[in-house]
Parts: C-alpha cells; structure tokens; sequence
C-alpha cells in the first residue's frame, strides 16, 4: 500500500521557494513552432522526417523506485524505437524532499518529474506554471492523447485553469472497476489485511468449537488461550501490528475499517474518526492486548525488517497491516510449512467489516516542466506509454513476450461464481510466450524490461488482462494474493475519501500545518495509549490527545476538508462515499458466513512455481 502523503517539502520552505524562483510567470512556458501532430493517427508515428533523438532527464522522488531495467531491455529500446526518446531516469539519495527543493530553488528542473500524486507540491507546481497543461500540449503536439484521457483523470487532478497538468499512475477509473467487476464477478482486494497463522486459530477451534474469535473480545480469548497452549514467551509478539513511524501504524488504519468507525455520518459529511466512541474502543482494546502481554514492547519500536523477521519465523498468532509489505517474510513462513490466512475479524457488534481496496488515486504522477527542451517530443513520449499499446509493455513485446488469447473489446466465456457468462474483455486477455514464462519461473528477465514504463501504469490493466484478474508470475505473487482474496467481498473503492486540498485557496498552508501537527500529535501518543500500564491511564491519554487535537485546530481541518470531499463526490457522482450510508448498497446483504472470508476466491499454488 501507497498512503497519500500531504507534502514532499516543508511548505513554510516551499513557499520561499515558489514565490522566489523565475519558474512562475505563464510567458516561461514555451511552446515549440515545431512537432505538431493531427488527430487522424497516433502522434508517435508523426514525428517529423530528421527530427532526430531526443535526451530527457526524468527525476522521480522516491528513492526506492527502482531503476534497474534500463534503456537497455527489450522494452526500453521498444520505447525507443517508438518514440526516438533516451530517458536518464535520476532518484534522491533520501525521501526528505531535499532534492526536489534544491532543483526548484535554484531554477534547474529536469524535463519530467514525478512526485506523490496526493503531494500538495504537485498543485502548487502546476498553479505557478512549473509544469505544462496536458491538454495544451496534446492539442498541438500530440491529438491521440485527448480521448485516452479519461473524465475521473481530469477531474480529479484538474488545477485551477480547468486542466491537468501530468499523468498518474495507479489510478482506477470508474470504468475500469466496472470492467473488473464484470470479468472477475468480484471487487478489488483490499488494501490492509488481518491474518493469522491457520494452524494455530484450527487448534483452537477444535479446543473451543462454539467459540467466535472474530470479535474482539472473541479474538482475545483465542490469542490468550495460544500463548497458553504453546508457551508463547511474554516477549513474543502473539500480535503484531504494522511497524509504527513517526505518523503512526498503517494497523492503525486498517483497524478502524474492521471496527466500522465511520469515516462519513449519515448526512454525507466526513468525519473525525478520532472523536468516535468506536475509535478510542479499537485503541482501549489494543491497550488490553498489551497489558495481556500479547502485543510486546518491542513491536512499538521495531521496523519492518525485524517486523519481517517475526513473520518469517511463524512468531506471529497474528498481524495486522499492509501484507504486501511483508510478502516474501509470508512465504518463508509457508515454504517451511507456517501459513497465514485472513481472519474476518469484526467489532464486537459482529457488523461485516467495510475495507479499502487497494489505492487507486494516482501513487505517482509525473510531469512535464518548464525546463523541458522539448515539450513536444516529451507529450508524444506521454502519448505512447499512456495509450494501449505502451500499457501492454507490461508484459513486453508483442508476438515475442506475450499473445491474445482473447483480443482487446471481444467477448467469451468465463465461469464466475459456478455460472458461465459471456463476458467482454475491455483489454483483452494476454498469456506470456513459453519461453518469455519459463523465464519468469527462473527468474530470468532483466534483459526483457517487465514493468519498465510503470511509471504511468494504469493499475487495471494488468488485472483486466491476466488470466486470473490478477498478476500471478510467481510462488510470492500466490502467496500475497491468497492474504488478501478471501475477504474482496466486504471491500469497496474509497475514491471519494481521496481527495486533494485545494492549494489556492488563502487558507491553504494553515490548514496544512494543522494537519500535519496533528498527523504528528496521533502517531505520538498512539503507541502511549496502547502501552498504558492500565485502561484508565490508557483512557486518559486518549482523552487528553482528543482534547489537545481540538485546541490545534481539527475543526478548521475538519471543515476545510469537507468541502474538498463534498466537490470530490460530486465529481465521482455519488451522494454517499461510505456503502454503509448508502441505502442502494450491496453492503446491507452481506453477512459473514466463514472466519475465514469467502474461500472460494483463494488459488492453489502451481506446482511449477513452487
């Protein structure tokens, strides 16, 4: 899971650096009297006659991003030969910011940059004319982008002058979730997970046939009666949340989506999650589980890779956080014969869980700065990796890497939920070559370039065009997808909560600073709530953490939000962002019928991945 992060640089600095630097005044975006393009084929082939290679800087902040496939796989020189461009991909030493201010302060912005797509930087680029509008330079340079941009894109990124100003990636259309749903019979897997070790949860089962270890206080008893039963050590981390940062732990998130705290009222509006009796209930309940010793110490301070370690061992009864995180830590538990599978836990009414599918509002978006020596190139670059064919790099090259077995638009026959239904498969279905995948079984591909433009991917793609609605390649792909399949019946797309703040409003920077200090405020105190040495303490500390949040200004952030996420749901079409709210949802029907979630999604791991 990718969070949405509220800035990449320190905005009292950013502020300095976008009211000083030449980069602002609309006459520094120039437009080449050269490269135009008509919309009766694609712009990439209408690149002039001895109109020759282009070299581009391409800075994406995030240090992590990986770089290794280069220009020099199968799929960069495709792109290449597509679109005469060579990309010098260029990432940060560290995620601080520190680069991205440096290159804007001092007037030396590569041709491309990518940054978060929830970063409030990325608005104030786009309001001071750092980056170029998308739809001016496809209206000159590269006609073919425009019908391929989709209405959710634009509206959801557009800036102040009605347009956008870069591509996402990541980000689910309405459309496309509705092709999902129609192929796969099913909806998205959900972001965070809750899942146990099966051989354990079994035992206690068999121990306890009538008990209910779904709610919480159920859970606790289950989790009691493990440490008991296998002499488990007080240090041992029965159960075991997600590593905690200085903003708090993603266990925290998922939690309060399995407790149903509301993050919308009845009325539509969106709420303060940490003022709700369901709230500070989840958190007095992870207070009992560590002064039950079943939550260590340790767990507090502990980072992912010791985190991973635990898991890899089987130390966890449980875990609660973003699994795909810890994916291959699962599968050494299993390789040695320790497997986790969800748990569909509940608050204590037993009401069915509502859970975020995985993110979908642009992790990354990239793009085109005033700097740019050739803008009319870059949009064409844009173009081509934005349109199908660029998205089906993918899985590499076409006749080589991989073939349709159903094309792009046609129907056939697939078997959802026992029925046999005609189905339209909106990009068609792809199986890979037989030695593009013996390869992949080998791990063999750095020369093919698997994945090397996902840096505008569109994250459906590969679910509308896998064999199985997901990209199952190899024995880790199984193992995450099976963490999470069980429990896609009680997800819903959380777009509407996904909204931006609006940097031009005069307000902006205050409420940004609200929000971070109380971002900030919860990630400090939360671990303290939890290790409280008793529940009044514990409750106390939550008290006085509400009370200290609204001195600093949550109903400013509140109220500002609100309007923000009132214009998103207008732009969504939807009255209610919340299925629970919304009486025409499917939620009112669901039951939980399994612990276990709904089994018949999960997949048998090939023999020959193993």
């Amino acid at each position: 899971m990718k969070r949405k992060t509220t800035t990449l640089v320190s905005l009292p600095l950013l502020g300095i650096i976008l009211s000083a630097c030449s980069g602002g005044s609309p006459s520094s975006l120039v437009y080449p009297d050269r490269g135009y393009a008509d919309g009766n084929s694609d712009s990439w082939t209408q690149i002039e006659e001895g109109d020759g290679d282009v070299s581009i800087k391409w800075f994406v902040n995030l240090s992590s991003w990986g770089t290794a496939a280069t220009a020099n796989t199968k799929v960069g020189r495709k792109i290449y030969e597509k679109t005469g461009i060579k990309i010098s991909f260029i990432t940060p030493i560290s995620d601080d910011g520190s680069q991205l201010s440096t290159m804007i302060s001092s007037g030396k912005l590569p041709d491309v940059i990518t940054l978060s797509g929830g970063s409030d930087i990325r608005i104030q680029l786009g309001e001071e004319n750092y980056t170029y509008p998308i739809e001016t330079l496809a209206e000159k340079y590269a006609p073919s982008l425009l019908p391929r941009l989709s209405d959710d894109v634009k509206s959801y990124f557009k800036q102040s002058d009605g347009k956008i100003h870069g591509l996402p990636n990541h980000f689910y259309t309405q459309d496309d979730l509705a092709a999902y749903q129609e192929q796969e019979g099913r909806n998205l897997m959900s972001n965070g997970s809750f899942v146990v070790r099966k051989d354990y949860i079994e035992s206690y089962m068999q121990a306890n046939p009538t008990a209910t270890p779904t709610t919480p206080s159920g859970f606790k008893a289950m989790a009691q009666w493990v440490k008991q039963h296998y002499s488990l050590s007080n240090s041992n981390p029965t159960v075991m949340l997600d590593h905690f940062s200085s903003t708090g732990s993603n266990a925290i998130l998922w939690l309060q989506e399995y407790f149903n705290v509301a993050p919308e009222d009845a009325s539509g509006n969106v709420t303060n999650m940490y003022e709700q009796a369901r709230n500070k209930e989840l958190y007095l309940w992870l207070n009992d589980l560590y002064r039950s010793n079943l939550i260590s110490s340790t767990n507090l301070t502990a980072g992912e890779g010791a985190l991973g370690s635990y898991i890899a061992r089987g130390m966890p009864l449980a875990f609660v956080g973003s699994s795909q995180l810890y994916v291959e830590y699962f599968k050494q538990a299993y390789q040695s014969g320790i497997e986790y599978v969800p748990l569909a836990f509940t608050n204590e009414q037993g009401e069915v869980p509502l859970l975020r599918s995985l993110a979908g509002n642009g992790w990354l978006y990239s793009m085109i700065t005033n700097k740019c020596s050739r803008p009319d190139r870059v949009i064409k670059l844009f173009d081509y990796l934005w349109s199908e064919e660029g998205q089906s790099l993918f899985y590499g090259i076409k006749d080589e890497e991989f073939s349709y077995t159903v094309e792009p638009g046609q129907q056939a026959e697939k078997v959802i939920g026992g029925v046999t239904k005609n189905v339209t498969f909106k990009y068609g279905l792809i199986q890979y070559s037989t030695q593009a995948w013996t390869d992949i079984k080998n791990e063999n591909t750095g020369s093919y370039g698997f994945g090397y433009s996902n840096i505008l991917v569109n994250p459906m793609y590969p679910r509308l065009t896998a064999q199985k609605g997901e990209v199952l390649n190899t024995f880790s792909d199984y193992i995450g997808y099976n963490l999470k399949a069980a429990m896609a019946d009680y997800t819903y797309t959380h777009s509407a909560f996904e909204y931006t703040r609006d940097a031009t409003k005069k307000n902006f920077t205050d409420i940004i600073n609200k929000s971070n200090n109380i971002t900030n405020l919860w990630g400090l105190y939360t671990p303290r709530v939890i290790s409280a040495t008793s529940e009044e303490r514990a409750n106390t500390i939550y008290d006085s953490t509400v009370n200290q949040m609204k001195s600093m200004g949550s109903k400013d952030v509140l109220a500002f939000d609100n309007v923000e996420f009132q214009a998103n749901k207008r732009n969504l079409g939807v009255e209610f962002a919340w299925p629970k709210n919304d009486p025409d949802s499917n939620y009112h029907e669901l039951t939980i019928t399994s612990m276990y979630g709904n089994t018949s999604y999960n997949l048998d791991i090939p023999e020959e991945l193993r």
